[in-house]
């Protein structure tokens, strides 16, 4: 066969067998080359693996072997073997090349078991890829058996080696070969269409780039599309260009425009290609082309209104046309509503309220003029025009009251009448709301309301009738509430309840909270509560909960049902070799099949072997939402550590004693401000595992000489350090309210005294629903449960003093 003809079978065989899988999140397909194929991060696991089969010649000669099935028992990558000790550090360290030296010398001394060695050789594989030596990573891909499980992203491999090395044609040979039913995250169709444009079928390649636009996931795989899919419409010099591939081009050029506007370098490659595009065009349709479209423009908006960047957003929206009241277009609509995000971002919300106002009274789809007219109510509040906030929502009210956030609207338009010293107003708007919204999701909220401002004057007579009637609303168990909501209603009722005389029901409403709600900050303060008024009774209801949870066998423990499917079997294999991208794509295609938590768990268990903290941590949080919540003892406890996990723990027990802190609120810091993400970084430029910002970390870095720049608060070992020093530093501000350095931590310790000053003397519950920023009020809550956890779960404490919150606030 000659090689036009090989070229023409092999494209035929790939594209047989493409199928279009449905585009995961958050999980960037690989490209064929060494910068795409990103090693895994060091800091999120351990021991990333490697792999191992000494290349020729001087291999070790393997018989083929089925391969040896891996099983979450007894589970470990395989750079976590004694023997690769020296390699998994130079991996760690970057130096793939001599990593891989070091596992092929290895493993000729000491062969593999043969059913285990293709793990070994794609590890290798692998590892010869990232340190750029494709010949050698597609010899070593080429030689994993067609019987493992591996052996698709093999043959994915090979390909994207192959086209590195020039070889289109076989690598559209090894594509065919790569099968139907990897997820899209593999890269399959993009090393298709690289493939065929490379080897000269340019309409091909053109085609799988337009079907991948809908695929790409994320700023990064959509502009790694965009520029390959720009080459090929560029095609080899002299390719003559219809106007319809300038302006195809052109869009594609402004999307990289609008994707780049925090990469640099992707920016002015955007805008050279601009110029050079534009030039391409028919000289009568230069003019028109040279100028983005409307959509064009707005794309660039979205990014920038995102990315906060209003000042360029401004220049953006100045290029756009005046909005017309009278337009219907949704782009029109979209326009205007970005002009008030950006007035909203820069602090004018006077002009946010009026450009929300004339999307709200347009002829815009009725979704989103009601969702406009609720934002220029809460523009006019956050602007302190609360008579204006008080009109806008009660308009919402009136014109739209089928629309979800009518609710919303009667919540936001009391609180603001409140602030205009309407009590009545308030009152009787919160009041009603059970019988005008008895389905809403901000019901439980006005009610709470409503109550807490009758507990604070100390009304609790009137407080217990707006409580019921939001406990009567909520599910069992209250799913899906979340730690800083969860409970929250049931524990003020029984507080009421014993205030107003009706103790025993008070006290049996205690116990039935901790009961129901193992762990967070309510049942914290129910058990407070109830020891304080009977100590045995607390004890008994905590050791209940314990006892019935030690007698149960989790369910979610058992294999899942998909354990047996090839998609679990490979992401067994590639979890081994350290590939956890894949990994995530493997199970999220299963998830999609199986939404069982037993699914669930066993991927928490996989990632934590497999040393990825945070994955293992989200999989197994999601866990704990979908069943029955039960206190961590017996087998259960396993499922609590995974959803809590204690990474760098030699590091952070070390600046736990040295700055005075417990371990657990260390750690429950940690969890609520990165999920222990250490290259975490926030809208607020707040960095890696504590979220540091920069002024702070420069003042904590200074008396330690650790440096305090953006690159290194996303080193582990620079970033506890610091943000143990700064809690240390808030705790010690408040000597006797040492819990309250959690409110400082968040929202500065000027705010929590000011707080304090304002409410001294206040119970400690009712100081906490007080705090005028939602965010830290929420931040409190979530972090004192999380701290109780870590302390019943990891430090043995015993649970009525991990339980215990203060009564009161000095004062």
């Amino acid at each position: 066969m000659d090689r036009e003809a090989s070229l023409k079978a092999g494209l035929r065989s790939a594209l047989r067998s493409l199928v279009v899988v449905g585009a995961l999140g958050g999980i960037s397909a690989l490209g064929y080359s060494c910068a795409s194929a990103r090693p895994a991060k060091v800091r999120d696991l351990p021991p990333p693996p490697v792999a191992v089969i000494p290349k020729p010649p001087g291999s070790v000669a393997l018989a083929p072997s089925a391969p040896e099935p891996l099983s979450l028992e007894g589970f470990q990558p395989l750079l976590a073997e004694p023997r690769y000790e020296a390699a998994r550090s130079q991996q760690e360290a970057g130096h793939f090349a001599e990593a891989a030296e070091l596992v092929a010398r290895s493993l000729e001394k000491e062969p593999p078991h043969p059913g285990e060695v293709d793990r070994h050789r794609f590890l290798l594989a692998r590892l010869w890829e990232r340190a750029g030596r494709w010949a050698d990573a597609r010899d070593a891909f080429v030689a994993v058996s067609p019987l493992s499980p591996l052996a698709s992203y093999a043959e994915l491999g090979a390909a994207r080696m192959e086209l590195t090395l020039g070889f289109a044609d076989k690598a559209l040979a090894h594509l065919g070969k790569a099968g139907e039913s990897l997820p899209s995250a593999a890269g399959r169709r993009k090393l298709l269409a690289d493939a065929a444009f490379r080897s000269g079928a340019r309409e091909i390649a053109l085609r799988e780039y337009r079907q991948l636009e809908g695929e790409a996931q994320g700023n990064r795989e959509r502009a790694a599309v965009a520029l390959s899919w720009l080459a090929a419409l560029e095609g080899p010099p002299n390719t003559p260009h219809l106007a319809a591939e300038v302006a195809e081009a052109l869009r594609l050029i402004r999307l990289l425009l609008a994707l780049g506007e925090d990469d640099p370098a992707l920016l002015r490659q955007a805008r050279a290609l601009e110029q050079k595009w534009v030039l391409l065009a028919p000289e009568a349709e230069r003019q028109a082309l040279s100028l983005p479209s409307v959509p064009e423009r707005l794309e660039r908006l979205r990014s920038l209104v995102e990315l906060r960047r209003f000042d360029a957003a401004l220049a953006v929206l100045d290029t756009l046309p005046p909005f017309d009241p009278a337009a219907s277009e949704q782009e029109a609509c979209e326009a205007e509503v970005l002009r008030a995000k950006v007035a909203a971002g820069t602090k004018r919300s006077a002009d946010a309220e009026r450009s929300y106002l004339l999307v709200a009274r347009a002829h815009c789809a009725e979704e989103v003029r009601a969702r406009a007219l609720y934002a220029a109510g809460k523009a006019a509040a956050s602007g302190g025009r609360h008579a204006n906030a008080v009109k806008l929502f009660a308009e919402l009210e009136r014109t739209f009251p089928q629309q979800s956030v009518a609710d919303d609207a009667r919540l936001y338009g009391a609180l603001s009448s409140m602030e205009m010293g309407d009590e009545a107003r308030f009152t009787d708007a919160l009041a009603a709301m059970p019988d005008d919204y008895p389905d809403g999701d901000m019901l439980a909220e006005g009610c709470f309301r409503l109550a807490l401002r009758r507990m604070e004057k100390r009304d609790f007579q009137s407080a217990e009738r707006p409580l019921s009637r939001a406990v009567e609303r909520l599910p069992e168990g209250e799913p899906g509430r979340g730690g800083d909501f969860a409970g929250r209603e049931r524990y003020f009722l029984a507080k009421v309840q014993v205030e107003t005389g009706e103790r025993e029901q008070g006290l049996a409403g205690y116990e039935k909270l901790i009961a129901q709600l193992p762990l967070g900050y309510y049942v914290r303060a129910a058990y407070t509560a109830l020891a304080a008024q009977d100590p045995e009774r607390a004890a008994r209801a905590v050791q209940s909960s314990a006892a019935r949870s030690a007698s149960e066998k989790p369910s979610i423990r058992r294999p899942p049902a998909l354990a047996s499917s090839p998609g679990f079997k490979r992401a067994l294999e590639l979890a081994a070799v350290g590939e956890l991208d894949w990994v995530r794509a493997e199970l999220a295609l299963l998830s999609a099949e199986s939404t069982a938590p037993e699914l669930l768990f066993n991927a928490a268990v996989l990632y934590a072997r497999a040393g990825a903290v945070k994955l293992s941590s989200d999989a197994a949080r999601s866990v704990l939402g979908k069943v029955p919540p039960r206190f961590p003892a017996g087998d259960w406890r396993e499922a609590w550590k995974l959803a809590y996990p204690r990474p760098y723990a030699e590091l952070v027990a070390e600046q736990a004693k040295k700055n005075q802190l417990a371990p657990s609120l260390i750690y429950a810091i940690m969890r609520e401000e990165s999920a222990f993400d250490a290259d975490a970084e926030s809208a607020a430029d707040a960095y890696g595992l504590m979220q540091l910002i920069l002024p702070t970390a420069r003042m904590a870095a200074k008396p330690l000489g650790l440096p305090h720049d953006r690159v290194s608060l996303k080193r582990p070992s620079v970033n506890i350090p610091l943000g143990a020093r700064v809690l240390g530093k808030y705790t010690q501000q408040f000597p006797d309210d040492p819990l309250l350095a959690i409110a400082a931590y968040n929202a500065g310790p000027g705010a929590a005294k000011r707080w304090l000053k304002d409410r001294s003397g206040a119970s400690f519950d009712l100081w906490v629903e007080l705090i005028p920023y939602v965010e830290t009020r929420r931040y409190i809550k979530r972090v004192l449960g999380s701290a109780a956890v870590y302390s019943i779960v990891y430090e043995e404490s015993e649970q009525g003093a991990a339980l215990t919150l203060p009564k009161a606030v000095s004062g």
